[in-house]
């Protein structure tokens, strides 16, 4: 028997030794090979995000809605900077832009390809962005407030970005408008509108300013953005950098360039390619992203962890990084001495490593109760109006239109001279229509060309060969601003802009003032005509006192309000009802003031400053001054003044006394 002669028999178990050594460290490479490789099945689904353990609401304002990459039904809903799942109804999808869930799958995320390197936009985030390479969608993060820029690619200043998506949520107080600068440019701003941030630009030479949420001069803004113009070529459209190192085998990584700091690899699987940071950003390996120098800290004593079957292994010396030449790896009690930097190497390329990072725990308020609405159909807000104009003559706008009238009263039907509306204990009873073949018959015997109309002030059907003798109820024309009294009801009247009817309501008392096209004060204009019902008749009189002077007051006979007014230092006692002397009368009315106060009608429009929506009637408290605000019909706006004295309130949508205002 032959024997080698480098063979060393002095120490027989050395060999035996060495061979179990290699032996255990194949079985423990193919053993989390495996593992691993199953975990990855589980853990990289394509059609899911791999989150990479970061937020998806870091950043993000309370009662914004997100999207759920994978799923187009589903969406999350942020709150206190956590996510939670939630989802449309079947047949709706997420609408990320609108913040709704909508019949049609047009807004869903775009989907990853196989060998292509793309990126978007996690959608209403700003900071947040998907990358994606070889079909698996990776979210990242921009840090110390860049943004993603999608022009681009990567992690940008926001000064190239401007975006404001995760500020501007759905539920805000629809009548407190919310006023966003812009992050680009001082001139700008936005408006968010049903949680969509909408652009507004200043008047030239005007910055916007934080202060007042308005534009002025420059001085008082305080605003100073600059950018510069750059070419950047976006990864997706430029040839890929191949890596300037080894990937590991499998799963998701991000590693330091070992040349440049303003760039990093990309490993997916064993693919890698190598992406650049914006200019004058580098790569920080902390958090795993491109940021300006000087957040990014000394790693060289950070600590590092190796995740093993999703167990976190920290490495106080981890050798194939730091010494090359040795790595100490302690599984358990088990500690295994990889001599070679190969196996170091192979072992880490097939467990998840990343540097370590503090998990902070905090007690987080639960969320409300929120679902993204069902998106509104522009033509269905169109046919709503359309179809309660045709059904009361205006748009009713939440007001009561029999409220506060005499029972058995007729309303004029706006638009249409034939037609009334029957109340009856202050509850709409009916719309009546005059011109119907009986009553024709019975008033147009003998007339030609005859029709039956309404007229409001007598209470009555009649031809209308009588309309010289009455006055019609007003309508509304295109794109004219405009009022009208509500007849009889003496705090109602109707709005008119763009040819849309609406119908608004005085409170406390106020009572609406023809002549200034608004609420006013009842000594203004004394109107009583609500008092007056139709059931009253000369046998059954009914006395009602001026609102503007003690000496005046209206007797109601057929629904007609007739003014008196007492002889000369008598003033009008309702407990009577007669005239008195004025010391027996506790009335304190005193002379109106004159004013100056022109009409809407007679006036330029006020432009409104704000986005209008697109569809709908909208009424908004102005920015800046608490007596006026801001009207919206069809995404047209104007600015409307209360009457001196009063002040607008959000609560009922009209001017109000302040005492009146909570």
């Amino acid at each position: 028997m032959k024997f080698s002669k480098n063979r060393d028999f002095s120490q027989p178990g050395r060999t035996t030794s060495k061979m179990n050594l290699r032996i255990f460290r194949g079985i423990l490479v193919i053993f989390v090979a495996v593992q691993i490789k199953k975990a990855r099945s589980e853990e990289y689904d394509t059609s899911k995000i791999f989150t990479n353990n970061l937020s998806l609401c870091d950043g993000v304002a309370d009662k914004v809605f997100l999207p759920y990459i994978g799923d187009c039904q589903k969406y999350y809903l942020c709150w206190d900077g956590k996510d939670y799942e939630k989802k449309c109804d079947d047949g709706y999808y997420f609408n990320a832009y609108n913040q709704s869930c909508s019949r049609k799958s047009d807004n869903c995320p775009p989907k990853c390809e196989l060998n292509k390197l793309t990126t978007f936009s996690y959608s209403r985030t700003c900071n947040k962005y998907v990358l994606c390479y070889y079909e698996i969608p990776v979210l990242r993060t921009c840090h110390d407030n860049l943004q993603y820029n999608p022009k681009t690619d990567r992690c940008d200043f926001a000064q190239y970005v401007d975006c404001v998506d995760n500020e501007c949520s759905r539920f805000d107080e629809a009548n407190e408008l919310s006023y966003l600068p812009s992050k680009a440019s001082c001139d700008k701003y936005y408006l968010c509108a049903k949680g969509v941030p909408v652009n507004y630009t200043c008047t030239a030479g005007l910055h916007f300013s934080t202060k007042c949420n308005c534009c002025d001069y420059p001085e008082k803004s305080n605003c100073q953005i600059t950018a510069i113009n750059r070419n950047i070529q976006p990864f997706s459209r430029t040839p890929l950098k191949k890596v300037d190192s080894l990937c590991p085998a499998s799963g998701v990584h991000f590693l330091a360039h070992n040349q440049r700091r303003d760039a990093y690899n990309y490993c997916v699987d064993g693919h890698g390619i190598t992406l650049d940071c914006t200019p004058g950003l580098w790569y920080d390996a902390k958090v795993q992203e491109c940021r300006e120098p000087k957040y990014i800290e000394d790693q060289s004593s950070a600590t590092k962890i190796c995740v093993v079957f999703g167990k976190k292994l920290k490495l106080s010396d981890w050798s194939f990084l730091d010494d090359k030449r040795r790595v100490s790896l302690q599984i358990g009690k088990i500690k295994v001495k990889l001599l070679l930097p190969l196996y170091g190497l192979l072992l880490c390329g097939l467990v998840q490593c990343s540097v370590g990072q503090t998990v902070a725990t905090s007690t987080t308020k639960s969320p409300p109760d929120l679902v993204a609405p069902i998106e509104e159909d522009e033509e269905e807000i169109a046919d709503e109006l359309v179809a309660e104009v045709a059904k009361y003559g205006v748009v009713l706008n939440g007001v009561d239109l029999c409220g506060n009238i005499a029972t058995k009263t007729f309303l004029p039907f706006v638009g249409n001279k034939h037609y009334y509306i029957n109340c009856k204990n202050q509850k709409i009873s009916s719309v009546g229509n005059c011109n119907i073949a009986s009553i024709r018959e019975e008033h147009c015997e003998g007339i030609t060309d005859c029709s039956i109309v309404f007229d409001y002030k007598l209470q009555i059907c009649t031809t209308n060969d009588t309309v010289d003798k009455m006055t019609f109820m007003k309508e509304c024309e295109p794109k004219v601003l405009s009022s009208f009294c509500y007849d009889r009801t003496c705090t109602k009247y109707v709005l008119c802009f763009y040819n849309t009817p609406v119908l608004r309501e005085c409170q406390d008392g106020l009572q609406y003032n023809s002549k200034t096209d608004r609420c006013d004060f009842p000594e203004f204009v004394d109107c009583v005509e609500n008092k007056c019902s139709q059931e009253e008749t000369p046998y059954n009189i009914t006395y009602v006192a001026s609102k503007a002077s003690c000496e005046k007051y209206f007797i109601c006979a057929n629904g007609q309000a007739n003014e008196q007014e007492c002889s000369s230092g008598l003033y009008f006692d309702d407990t009577c009802p007669c005239c008195k002397v004025k010391d027996q009368v506790d009335c304190t009315l005193q002379s109106a003031q004159q004013r100056n106060i022109k009409p809407f009608s007679r006036s330029p429009p006020q432009r409104a400053d704000i986005i209008c929506p697109p569809q709908g009637v909208h009424f908004y408290a102005h920015k800046r001054r608490r007596d006026a605000y801001y009207y919206c019909v069809q995404g047209n706006g104007i600015t409307l003044d209360c009457t001196p004295g009063l002040l607008y309130d959000v609560k009922t949508r009209e001017c109000r006394e302040p005492k009146y205002i909570a």
